[in-house]
């Protein structure tokens, strides 16, 4: 049995040596596929996906600043930076997070929340240094369990002359999927 799933590289199986030989026969011990060492051998590389984000929507700057989010491998067992750059300077800053792929919502002015404002969770992060940056990282837990997780992510920032309802400026935002390093 082999259930393959388009787009998250996703791939289960479950195989015997004998799955390898077309025979009745036994087969041949093969270090790489006996049931002692299977687990050991096969199950990292074959039941889980690989860790990656991708940028959507647009920033939503005031005065002309664009927000960027840049992020690094979301790699399970690791720890994973998060970078804003061209916000504004010195203002408070956070991260608005949900689960799934991204549902835009319009706010009142220019701004679109990529995030399921529904199912949402904001973290306060900390304030944006004097050229509008900020930098920290976050250590992703080492399980199985959250591989192929989906999580949509966008920071937002306080800011006096913000777009956003006034009062706020928000960062493009990226889709991420959980995995481990390959």
């Amino acid at each position: 049995m082999v259930m393959a799933q388009k787009d998250d590289g996703l791939i289960l199986g479950h195989f015997d040596r004998n799955t390898f030989f077309n025979t009745n026969v036994p087969a041949p011990a093969s270090p790489a596929v006996t049931t002692g060492n299977w687990r050991a051998t096969c199950s990292g590389p074959w039941l889980s996906v690989q860790g990656r984000w991708q940028s959507i929507g647009p920033p939503c700057g005031g005065a002309g600043r664009t927000p960027a989010l840049i992020l690094g491998d979301p790699n399970l067992g690791r720890a994973m930076f998060w970078s804003l750059r061209g916000a504004a300077a010195n203002q408070a800053t956070g991260l608005l997070l949900s689960l799934g792929s991204a549902k835009p919502s319009t706010i009142p002015g220019p701004c679109v929340v990529q995030v399921d404002l529904a199912n949402a969770m904001h973290e306060p992060l900390g304030v944006t240094d004097a050229t509008g940056s900020f930098v920290t990282s976050f250590a992703l837990p080492n399980s199985h369990v959250l591989s192929g997780t989906k999580l949509t992510v966008q920071m937002v920032i306080a800011s006096p002359v913000g777009p956003g309802l006034g009062v706020l400026e928000l960062s493009d935002a990226a889709e991420v999927r959980l995995g481990f390093a390959r």
